[in-house]
């Protein structure tokens, strides 16, 4: 699943992201959970972000 967000530079850690929720549900897998707590695992979603077609839009998959 695709889905187009838009992308702002923040002062994050290198390899780093942010996003807000509830919109960024669409990147974590419903059955990605923590072992422990089966709360969804926010922290260890791999994102890569590939330039769209538009001048502002980025494909985060």
């Amino acid at each position: 699943m695709e889905q187009a967000f838009k992308v702002v530079a923040y002062p994050t850690a290198r390899g780093c992201a942010a996003a807000y929720m509830p919109e960024a549900t669409v990147l974590v897998p419903l059955d990605h959970t923590s072992d422990i707590s089966n709360t969804p695992a926010y922290k260890s979603v791999v994102i890569r972000f590939e330039p769209d077609s538009g001048p502002e839009a980025v494909v985060v998959s």
